[in-house]
């Protein structure tokens, strides 16, 4: 077996000449410290911040190869930070992982980029940046609408069309439609490890069998919860409405919350 000495170990490592064992090692540190944030404790966040902090200062070593694991670590960093009410130290970690997403796929609008928009936005609008932070969350909220409204086209391919008689959620209606089946959505774990809450808005038909269709995001809460929103949200079942005795097609409103105990 061959040994290195330090002098050469440290060599090899600022060159690049070790990606894979640097690799390995921020990979292990990054699973370490999800693990840890899982448990959602608060007592774990000291350790699971040290840990992403050092994933981090690996992947720089070899920025031009790592540049979205990187960008990544970042956010969940930027997030902890949130949760810990370090705003100023987070927004630049937000910040640097928004470059990054956008330097390596320009103009790709995704869930991830979307993610760290709202992490900066949150970090930033108590740091005294509100209107640079106001425009992040602006362009964070139009990704989920078009992420949830891709997830409902692809939801509602094959179905028959509603048809033309929907009808408002009014006093014209001899009966509203009541929920016989409504599953409370999932935590997003992005924003549990930010600690944030809220509500989310929908608008949606209720069709003549019950069923929810043609779902829009109304208002976004972003962090993960608009999508897991949406997925309780399309499994949801109702009595339907009846204009004159017959069932029809209603189109309605609703406000999810999300509260952490």
């Amino acid at each position: 077996m061959v040994r290195l000495s330090i002098t050469t170990v440290l060599g090899l490592l600022l060159t690049g000449a070790l990606p894979a064992a640097d690799n390995q090692s921020a990979r292990d540190l990054m699973q370490e410290a999800t693990q840890r944030l899982a448990t959602f404790s608060d007592q774990a966040r000291p350790e699971a911040e040290r840990l992403i902090r050092e994933a981090l200062s690996i992947w720089e070593r070899d920025s031009t190869k790592n540049r979205e694991p990187h960008a990544d670590a970042s956010v969940i960093l930027a997030l902890v930070l949130i949760g810990e009410q370090k705003y100023k130290e987070a927004a630049p970690f937000a910040e640097q992982a928004i470059r990054t997403y956008e330097q390596i796929a320009p103009g790709v609008k995704n869930s991830r980029l979307a993610l760290a928009l709202e992490a900066f936005w949150l970090s930033s609008r108590l740091t005294g940046d509100s209107e640079r932070g106001q425009a992040a969350q602006q362009r964070a909220a139009t990704i989920r609408t078009r992420v949830i409204a891709e997830k409902q086209l692809a939801d509602e391919a094959g179905k028959p069309p509603i048809g033309d008689s929907v009808r408002k959620s009014d006093k014209t209606l001899s009966e509203h439609p009541k929920p016989i089946f409504k599953p409370e959505p999932e935590y997003a774990y992005p924003a549990r490890i930010a600690k944030w809450q809220g509500s989310v808005s929908f608008s949606f038909v209720i069709d003549s069998e019950g069923v929810p269709r043609d779902i829009k995001l109304v208002r976004s809460l972003g962090f993960g919860l608009d999508e897991m929103a949406y997925k309780a949200l399309k499994s949801w079942r109702f009595k339907p409405g009846r204009y004159d005795g017959t069932p029809v097609p209603v189109h309605v409103y609703v406000d999810i919350n999300y509260k952490l105990l």
